[in-house]
């Protein structure tokens, strides 16, 4: 293929001749390798275009598996399992050929490469559809065979023609134009490293089962370099982010329910668990990063991740994530001796370094240390020295101005107090009873509506800061939102809006107003009069996943038994609370010219 006029680089999509001699048509042998940093750069271009869909995390994959697309097409849940700071995977068995255990790892410095925080925020975002017969990960709703294979190409296209002058950047990585194809991403991954363990990995038949068959410690090594670590670096040998304890902490258990409820449930007897817990541990350690991703944006899939906007819940998971040796995190594999012994040189040599440091500040000290000895030993006997009456002077002022800094602190921090309107000795009592209580606690906003009515414009006790906006989410994510946490797509604000039940009808701004009457209001407080008592008898603080799941279930039930058209979930599954909203309008529009 020829250079386009307009600077676009031409995608490689040939097909495989049958005869496999034919090494000029052969898509595979005919394409040039993806380098580390162009793919970085592909995962940055696939972020900005579609927003973290799952054909990011699928180049990631391919990746860190050395895999042809295809074969990451039929992955499920059974061909990945955690094991110590790894997670395996393994194909199914095919005709011919004997699959191996492919050790995979984290890159804990590098989120945006890191393959556990990738599959840890697909699997959330994405695990709605998981909700169904078929465990294979990344294939389309039609579950069709090479679907997902088949659309990852297609994005690839798409991504490479929307970027301006896309064949100038491609050659800056030495890739002709023309030679741009999936198969590059495991040419890439398998160019630096070792030819053995690149052998044991793709599965080079006959080369393997007589030089490399049982060297499995080369295939940990090279899941490190594949993962983005260097040997030549001090963090090689860095463990995952993972948690001190199990799921038999109750946070942890809210977590992993929270963010893998369904896959837990459908799939946990495949042992995937453990690599769920590793994912998860991920999504915490990198929470910062995830919130810049989303910073300045309305409908990014991050804003699925349900622990982000629980701050209570992110501040405990936290405190139980560590990079060191604990709970089933106990070693690092795929360290080989050599890297051992660099980082022991470096041990050496920055004890060398501190050495070398205190030598020089010795030299440049000595004097002014003699000088002081020779001061103190002069003090001692009863002469005055011009630092002596300095020492006593400071010691004087700082006792006279301690108390007043006190002073001045504590009455700082009452008004602080007073001005938030809160007060940490209100007793506890039922939610229903302390509804306006619950409001309480929430700060008000004050800003300009233009489009409010003029005695409204310049409103002080707005119930949502100016910036905000309805969240748009699926129907359980949205019961979440209704109940406890109404913090929307804004999930950096530094105080949370209240749980949306509690918003009040003219303490919202106009265009908010509407879009809460018409688009939230319909459903959720159908659902609410459902489980009233249950909300009632719950502390807004009390509330977790079980408490969302179990009311969701009840009061979605009778829902169904009033409006008989949601209960096919086959075809309400992807419905978000707006579309359930309009079609309550719309059932009680034909039921009224029903009566009539």
């Amino acid at each position: 293929m020829g250079r386009t006029g307009s600077g676009k680089a031409s995608f490689h999509a040939k097909k495989r001749k049958a005869n496999r001699g034919d090494s000029d048509s052969d898509s595979s042998s005919d394409e040039d390798r993806l380098k580390p940093k162009l793919k970085t750069s592909h995962v940055a271009a696939v972020e900005k275009t579609t927003s973290f869909t799952v054909k990011s995390c699928q180049i990631i994959v391919d990746w860190n598996l050395m895999a042809r697309s295809m074969n990451v097409d039929g992955i499920s849940f059974q061909n990945f399992w955690a094991n110590g700071d790894s997670v395996i995977f393994k194909y199914n068995t095919r005709k011919g050929a004997n699959t191996t255990e492919k050790h995979c790892y984290a890159n804990s410095e590098n989120p945006f490469i890191c393959l556990f925080l990738a599959l840890g925020c697909y699997l959330r975002i994405f695990q709605q559809k998981f909700d169904r017969d078929c465990n294979k990960v990344f294939r389309a709703q039609s579950q069709k065979e090479k679907s997902a294979s088949s659309s990852f190409s297609k994005a690839l296209k798409k991504m490479l023609m929307s970027i301006k002058d896309s064949a100038l950047k491609l050659q800056e990585f030495s890739i002709r134009d023309g030679h741009f194809h999936p198969h590059g991403v495991r040419k890439g991954s398998a160019s630096a490293n070792s030819i053995g363990f690149v052998a044991r990995r793709v599965e080079y038949g006959k080369v393997l089962e007589v030089y490399w068959r049982f060297s499995m410690i080369g295939d940990t090594y090279l899941g490190r370099c594949l993962a983005g670590l260097m040997p030549e670096k001090p963090n090689f040998g860095i463990l995952p982010p993972h948690f001190t304890a199990g799921r038999e902490n109750p946070f942890i258990e809210e977590g992993m329910k929270r963010c893998f409820g369904v896959i837990l449930r459908r799939y946990g007897g495949f042992g995937v668990e453990g690599a769920l817990l590793l994912f998860l541990a991920s999504i915490v350690y990198h929470h910062e990063w995830l919130k810049t991703q989303i910073a300045g944006t309305t409908d990014h899939p991050f804003l699925q991740i349900p622990i982000l906007n629980d701050p209570k819940l992110l501040e405990e998971l936290k405190k139980l994530v560590t990079l060191d040796p604990a709970g089933a995190v106990t070693m690092a594999t795929g360290v080989p001796e050599s890297v051992k012994l660099r980082d022991k040189l470096r041990e050496v040599i920055g004890l060398l370094t501190e050495y070398r440091n205190d030598v020089k500040w010795l030299k440049e000290n000595l004097t002014e240390m003699v000088k002081n000895a020779m001061e103190e030993k002069a003090t001692e006997n009863g002469n005055i020295t011009a630092t002596f009456v300095a020492e006593q002077v400071a010691a004087a002022t700082s006792k006279l101005a301690a108390p007043d800094g006190a002073r001045l602190t504590a009455s700082i921090g009452a008004r602080a107090s007073r001005s938030v309107g809160v007060d940490d000795n209100l007793p506890a009592s039922s939610s229903r009873e302390l509804g306006g209580l619950e409001a309480h606690l929430y700060r008000t906003y004050k800003y300009h509506d233009p489009d409010a009515a003029a005695r409204n414009r310049h409103k002080s006790d707005w119930d949502v800061p100016s910036d905000f906006t309805m969240p748009s989410a699926h129907l359980f994510n949205g019961w979440v939102g209704w109940l406890q946490d109404g913090s929307g797509k804004k999930i950096d604000a530094p105080v949370p809006v209240k749980p949306l039940r509690l918003l009040k009808h003219g303490s919202l701004p106009r265009k908010i107003r509407r879009a809460y009457d018409n688009n939230w209001k319909p459903i959720m407080e159908l659902m609410e009069n459902e489980v009233a008592d249950e909300i009632r008898n719950r502390h807004v603080d009390g509330m977790n996943y079980d408490f969302f799941k179990s009311t969701y279930d009840e009061a979605f039930k009778g829902v169904c038994e009033k409006y008989p058209e949601f209960a096919d979930t086959a075809k309400t599954k992807n419905w978000k609370v707006p579309t359930y909203c309009k079609k309550i309008a719309t059932v009680k529009s034909q039921r009224k010219k029903a009566m009539v």
